[in-house]
């Protein structure tokens, strides 16, 4: 019998659906949107374990793409220094964080390598929205 007896859930519901992909969307924004939405209950041990690679992956070279995209703003910029400080925290936690031990611990590591790459991507979409709307600018300059 399920732990909560007539729902037929051993989570309690606390757990949110998987999402289904939209086409042409990359693959970790399955893993983000499930691991912060997993909510109290953790997923499974190997599901935290391989959500951890993937999202210290994307960080690292996501984290540089945003820091080259970064430095084509001006100097004074306050979203240059917003993006460099938000990739200076997502790499040092994803190249010297440690899961620790026991699940509870590896999946509050994995939510915050979970929430530093949601960041690096809504950065990495406004970088290249200024990039494309400063080139419009100069093809209209011209």
């Amino acid at each position: 019998m399920p732990v909560w007896p007539y729902t037929g859930m051993t989570d309690g519901g606390l757990r949110s659906p998987l999402h289904r992909r939209k086409e042409g969307e990359p693959e970790i924004v399955d893993v983000i949107s499930v691991i912060l939405e997993a909510g109290r209950v953790p997923p499974p041990p190997q599901q935290v374990s391989s959500s951890t690679g993937k999202l210290r992956s994307f960080i690292g070279k996501t984290a540089r793409a945003v820091r080259a995209a970064a430095k084509q703003l001006p100097e004074g910029d306050a979203r240059r220094c917003d993006a460099a400080k938000a990739v200076d925290e997502a790499l040092y936690l994803a190249e010297h964080g440690d899961p620790g031990n026991g699940l509870l611990s590896a999946f509050a590591y994995c939510r915050s390598l979970a929430q530093a790459a949601q960041q690096l991507r809504g950065l990495e979409e406004q970088l290249l929205l200024l990039a494309q709307d400063g080139s419009r600018a100069v093809g209209h300059a011209e």
